[in-house]
């Protein structure tokens, strides 16, 4: 099924604001399938919230908070080296190389945030690792913002080298960062995650495949069909031939729109229906954008060719 949860947010285990009960309540008032406690550098907390959200799947992990850099380290429930370039032979790459072997989800965070000294190390600043073994980047922090749109930007940048040029595919995923309460009229970023059962394997496996839909609110459905009439979830490639690409919304709000974003960087016409040629290595994303244009709802990408 389609489970719907946050990746991405902190207690006073770090730096945040409430204690594990506040982000419990949250997580119940959004509906929350699943939960991430991501404390910067500890995953201390995440007991206590397991106790405190009975009822919601809790994903052991932390935020990995560098100089240069924050990562998202998923399905962990132990503390894990961070000082990447301050140890001799420690890089970012050989240190995600190392998490990923392990078995765990390595996210890079807010890639385009403000750094210094507005945000310490918020910046995605190792140039070794632009996305290097990376396979996700969280390009929805918060509500969205201008650091968001350029972070989309960049992902996609790398989307088109990995794909076009290495045949990698590389996702994208959301997360509130939530340190305390937001206001009510915050647009966050949940992410709807195709899963074969709520638990933390699946949930993260769905995840690594891109099965993943970004939604602060709205109800984007998402498919492609192949010309044999196989249908795919977003993350899927074709395979060598035509994509047929459909969206729908539920309670379309009034002057949003949905529209098909490729590797040209503009939508290729607007509507619910698309058709993504299969005779070359490209790929696709569906977005939903408000009438004032801030982004409503984000695909992961179908990969042709």
């Amino acid at each position: 099924g389609w489970y719907r949860g946050d990746l991405h947010a902190h207690t006073l285990h770090s730096d945040g604001s409430w204690d594990v009960e506040g982000l419990a309540g949250f997580a119940g008032e959004h509906r929350l399938d699943f939960l991430s406690l991501t404390d910067h550098n500890t995953v201390s907390g995440v007991a206590a919230l397991e106790e405190a959200a009975p009822g919601i799947m809790v994903i052991g992990g932390l935020e990995l908070t560098t100089h240069y850099g924050h990562a998202l380290v998923l399905g962990t429930r132990l503390n894990e080296p961070w000082r990447a370039n301050s140890w001799p032979g420690l890089s970012m790459p050989a240190l995600a190389e190392a998490r990923m072997a392990e078995g765990k989800t390595f996210i890079i965070a807010h890639p385009m945030a403000p750094g210094d000294p507005s945000c310490t190390g918020c910046r995605w600043d190792y140039q070794d690792m632009r996305p290097g073994p990376a396979r996700l980047v969280e390009v929805w922090n918060g509500p969205w913002s201008e650091a968001n749109e350029d972070g989309l930007a960049l992902y996609r940048a790398w989307l088109t080298e990995s794909w076009c040029g290495q045949g990698q595919r590389l996702f994208a995923t959301a997360g509130t960062d939530s340190h305390g309460p937001w206001r009510p009229s915050a647009r966050l970023g949940f992410n709807t995650v195709l899963a074969d059962a709520l638990s933390q394997q699946a949930v993260l496996a769905g995840l690594g495949n891109g099965r993943n839909i970004m939604s602060s609110g709205p109800r984007l459905t998402v498919s492609a069909e192949t010309g044999g009439g196989a249908l795919l979830a977003p993350g899927a490639a074709g395979g060598g031939g035509p994509l047929r690409i459909a969206a729908s919304c539920e309670d379309l709000p009034a002057g949003a729109r949905l529209r098909l974003v490729t590797p040209a960087g503009a939508a290729s016409g607007t509507g619910s229906a698309w058709l993504l040629p299969g005779d070359r290595r490209t790929w696709a994303m569906v977005e939903l954008r408000a009438a004032d244009g801030e982004l409503l709802a984000l695909s992961n990408p179908f990969f042709a060719g």
